[in-house]
């Protein structure tokens, strides 16, 4: 008993400077834009050939919080392309936050997916679901993660990475980055549904409306970008 004590406190120990160590490098790895650090401990997906993701789980986070609408000040101080005006402010332009856009292709893949196996109709086209598994490639490739995922027996002990922790960043402070900035947007259910694009982007966090006495009601037209 006193032995498996002992092993356990030394696992424990070990876990701790694991992290500790982790958290020494990601104090250095600060996110460029929301200021995010890796300080969350997340275990790696537990393996389970039985087990799904259930539906309401891949509901959320929302990608439509990824729009925002940012100034152009701040675009301009962080190197950033001017970007098509928000409809409600012309000094501000929308941007897609990265994250968020790979939650999007992530969604659809899946449900193209579903709809293959359901034997439905596809509601993406090839060349949608092309652009988003190339786009999710090219994200794996730039981040280049070298975590080393540890190995198990074959069907007798837990798959690769099972229990393993990692660092990372916590998604709801960039939620709460994004919302502070939010562009309002909201996806509709039907893209074809005839009403006005300018109707997409008054779906404001908090229920602000920005859109009352916004120029583009006066007749301004909105820049060039």
């Amino acid at each position: 008993m006193a032995v498996l004590l002992v092993s356990a406190s030394m696992n424990a120990v070990l876990v701790y400077r694991g992290l500790e160590s982790k958290n020494m490098v990601a104090d250095a790895c600060v996110s460029e834009y929301a200021h995010l650090k890796r300080d969350l401990p997340q275990p790696f997906a537990i393996e389970g050939h039985e087990n799904t993701t259930p539906d309401e789980e891949w509901r959320l986070p929302d990608p439509d919080t990824g729009t925002v609408a940012l100034t152009d000040k701040y675009a301009v101080s962080k190197g950033l392309r001017k970007a098509q005006r928000w409809p409600w402010d012309f000094n501000k332009g929308i941007y897609f936050i990265q994250g968020y856009h790979n939650l999007h292709c992530l969604y659809m893949v899946r449900n193209s997916i579903l709809e293959y196996r359901n034997n439905t109709p596809q509601t993406e086209h090839l060349l949608h679901i092309d652009h988003c598994l190339t786009s999710l490639r090219d994200d794996i490739l730039c981040n280049a993660d070298d975590t080393p995922r540890f190995t198990g027996g074959h069907f007798k002990q837990a798959g690769s990475g099972t229990n393993q922790y990692r660092m990372c960043r916590d998604w709801s402070k960039l939620d709460m980055w994004a919302n502070a900035r939010s562009g309002c947007y909201k996806t509709p259910v039907d893209p074809f549904d005839g009403v006005s694009t300018l109707e997409r982007y008054k779906f404001c966090p908090g229920g602000g409306k920005p859109w009352i006495g916004a120029e583009i009601f006066k007749g301004v037209d909105p820049p060039d970008y």
